[in-house]
């Protein structure tokens, strides 16, 4: 990126400079442009919203990952380790805080063991013996089963020497997990699980893993060995039909476990004599101890908020969030509602065909629409279009809506909800354009798909219902081979507004221009340049144009016009050094995005990034809460949630764009700092976001009367480098800091860095006139 200047570089910089029309307001901003997006993909489910503690829970022999994302996960632990031993290094440079994949944690603790479900390590004599088998639903494990242990267990139980060995003996599973002791230290377990015979008991407990060393090298505190027990807890089982057993294990007074430590949790078998007679080992009268079939395993800790991890639940809470989106995304053109309502621990595991990995269906609609009640959010539900039906998305409809003399408001009464949630935002498909997604389609096929879907949904819900269109940014661009993997035939639109003209009420675009391989072989300064100019494109030319194009349609003259969503924003990309939503550099992209949306008012409808639990987000990994970039600066975004946009000039430095991302067109004359201003009617707040990689900028801004002479308040975000993005060793890497501002009889100075954003706030001054 080169500014077009032709000034020596030992000359002054030519200024920007800001003349701000106070007499020109736009709409006051709206709080949905702050809203958020919540996929079950990476770490949002189990490792993240959940409260959950343990790598597959549901015991699914078949973990739907590839090795390379079973191997990533992995590499993360290794980075946690070397992080507990004083190298951090790992972690900065390698930490995937959303690995690409569903239903698993951020790391994997155990090894691969053949015949046990991924995520789970066996215990016992003869360790291979613990194997998967069919459980309840879906999948189980069979423990086998020993003679005399019940007994024989009575000794060593306070964690006495050679106990690793005696725990280790006993046949069982074990998983390392890391328990959350800054708040608390208790941990309830519930496990689902029956004999194949006769009786026994399943022993839940927690020893130590690691050991715990003092400061003088020797052990430190209760139960410091590796091995040592640090709670327990034993449930009887006496009959061949499925136990639900609930543990609570209580960490004893001052035995130490730090948040990113690991522990054992372990779920041993311990049955009666041996059975009479003869036959196969471990069935009736086999003349051999029980057989334990485990069908499901869940350990939380005891401050879980109805099963959501109350960290997660306070940061939401406090974000601002105006509204959620769910369950997707790519994930949702796979999703069947139905199998996430009714008692959890009847609900089917399934895999994730978009992502690779499992769902366990543990949220479901009733556990999402709690989820907003808590967080204090409107829910936004996306139906699948792509592989489900008109019925199935309408039934939903009723499902949340109806009354309880309906046939899915009567389900959901039974589900003990018996007053309807009144969802009234809903949308039909997600990327159904893609050839990433499940049952994608051309552009007739959508309209005509969506046509019979919106007046289905709205037939089923007795308040009126928003219903948004799937959008395709593709559209909005020239089509080429590179664009193959979509329908970019530039028809999507018109084809939506011709076959369903006033079912429309919002059409959902997606802004996730990709930062590597449409841009490789460019200067990094151009790269840079190119993604952050993608902002002004869609301002000056993707939006006004779609919306005349929506305006020009034949949808009758007694409804609103089509308005715009971005129901996923933020470049993404193989490139971490580069601009994209999961690091810094997005952040500064997501500051001037969010503003320019302002600008259009009630022209858009609502905007959330990529995404919740996902991205740019909210991320859990080795025992630590931490927040992306991007959550961050749509947080502080939402600070101006009816403030009212003011107009202005810039002048000064600017670039152009030869080669643009995907989802981009060259462009001309982008100024190199993009400039947003709001007031309140009594404070100015002014955002200046560099979209230099490198050098900086000099602004001056010209005050308005009303606000010369007021108090001044100035912070600065500025990043090191581009790619800088939070991990559990460092999960704030950058902070918005307070700066001064040198002001003049006119107005203000500002020195804008390379890779940075300045936030100011100008208190109401004395007019001119007074």
């Amino acid at each position: 990126m080169t500014a077009q200047s032709t000034e020596p570089s030992a000359a002054p910089r030519t200024p920007t400079v800001v003349e701000l029309r106070v007499d020109d307001l736009g709409e006051p901003v709206d709080a949905r442009l702050f809203s958020q997006f919540f996929e079950h993909m990476a770490t949002a489910t189990v490792g993240g919203i959940s409260a959950e503690l343990l790598a597959n829970p549901t015991l699914a022999a078949d973990s739907g990952l590839s090795p390379a994302q079973v191997e990533l996960l992995h590499r993360n632990e290794a980075t946690v380790r070397a992080w507990r031993r004083g190298d951090d290094g790992p972690m900065r440079e390698r930490w995937s805080g959303a690995p690409l994949q569903g239903g698993f944690p951020a790391t994997l603790v155990e090894e691969v063991h053949v015949g046990v479900p991924l995520g789970w390590a066996p215990l016992g004599w003869e360790a291979r013996a613990v194997r998967s088998c069919p459980g309840r639903i879906g999948d189980g494990v069979r423990v086998p089963g020993r003679a005399g242990l019940a007994t024989a267990e009575a000794a060593g139980t306070d964690g006495t020497a050679g106990s690793l060995a005696q725990l280790d003996d006993v046949p069982g599973l074990r998983q390392g997990v890391r328990l959350p002791t800054h708040r608390c230290r208790s941990v309830e377990v519930s496990l689902v699980a029956r004999p194949v015979a006769g009786a026994g008991v399943v022993e839940v407990l927690l020893r130590r893993r690691e050991p715990r060393v003092g400061e003088d090298g020797g052990l430190a505190g209760v139960a410091g060995r590796v091995g040592d027990v640090l709670a327990r807890s034993r449930v009887a089982v006496d009959d061949a039909a499925w136990h639900l057993t609930r543990h609570t294990l209580d960490l004893p007074d001052g035995a130490e476990v730090e948040p990113t430590e690991l522990v054992d949790l372990c779920v041993r078998w311990l049955p009666d004599a041996a059975a009479d007679g003869a036959g196969a080992a471990g069935a009736p009268g086999a003349g051999v101890a029980p057989d334990l079939v485990v069908d499901r395993i869940s350990a939380m800790p005891a401050d879980h908020v109805e099963g959501f991890d109350p960290e997660i639940v306070d940061l939401a809470r406090g974000a601002r969030i105006a509204e959620l989106r769910w369950p997707g995304g790519n994930f949702v053109s796979h999703y069947h509602w139905r199998d996430g309502v009714g008692p959890r621990e009847l609900r089917p595991t399934r895999g994730n065909p978009a992502w690779g990995g499992l769902e366990q269906n543990e949220i479901g609609t009733d556990e999402f629409l709690r989820l907003c009640e808590l967080i204090g959010v409107a829910p936004h539900i996306t139906v699948n279009s792509g592989t489900g039906s008109s019925t199935e998305a309408a039934e939903w409809v009723e499902y949340c809506n109806g009354g309880v003399d309906t046939p899915m408001g009567a389900l959901r009464a039974r589900n003990g909800h018996p007053e309807p949630y009144g969802v009234l935002v809903w949308e039909v498909g997600n990327e159904n354009f893609g050839t990433w997604q499940g049952g994608y389609v051309g552009s007739e096929e959508n309209a005509r798909r969506f046509a019979e879907f919106a007046p289905a949904m709205r037939a089923a819900s007795p308040v009126p219902i928003e219903v948004q269109a799937c959008g395709s940014w593709f559209d909005l661009v020239p089509p080429s081979a590179a664009l193959d993997i979509s329908v970019a035939d530039g028809r999507w639109h018109d084809e939506l507004v011709r076959q369903a003209p006033d079912e429309v009420d919002v059409v959902s675009l997606h802004a996730l221009p990709v930062n590597d391989e449409h841009v490789d072989g460019v200067d990094e300064d151009e790269v840079h340049g190119a993604l952050m100019a993608n902002v002004v494109t869609t301002e000056r030319r993707f939006f006004p144009e779609l919306l005349a194009r929506l305006d020009a349609s034949g949808r009758r003259p007694d409804l609103p016009p089509i308005r715009l969503s971005v129901t996923e924003w933020g470049p993404v990309g193989a490139r971490r050094d580069r601009v994209r939503c999961e690091n810094a550099g997005g952040g500064l992209w997501g500051l001037d995005f969010l503003a320019m949306l302002t600008r259009f008012g009630s022209r858009i409808a609502m905007a959330s990034p990529n995404g919740f639990l996902h991205g740019g987000s909210i991320k859990k990994g080795a025992g630590v809460v931490y927040t992306d970039a991007v959550f961050e600066v749509t947080r502080e975004m939402a600070s101006l949630v009816g403030h009212r946009p003011v107009a202005l000039e810039v002048t000064g430095p600017t670039y152009d764009v030869e080669h643009p991302p995907d989802l981009g067109l060259p462009e001309t004359g982008v100024p190199t700092v993009g400039v947003s201003a709001f007031t309140d009617g009594d404070d100015l707040t002014l955002l200046l976001v560099s979209r230099r990689r490198s050098g900086g900028d000099d602004v001056e801004i010209a005050l308005p009367d009303g606000w010369r002479g007021g108090q001044v308040r100035a912070r600065r975000w500025t990043l090191d480098r581009i790619g800088t993005t939070a991990c559990p060793a460092d999960p704030t890497p950058v902070v918005w800091t307070d700066i001064s501002v040198p002001t003049g009889p006119r107005g203000l100075a500002i020195e804008t860095p390379a890779r940075s954003a300045v936030w100011i706030t100008v208190a109401g001054g004395v007019r001119e006139d007074e």
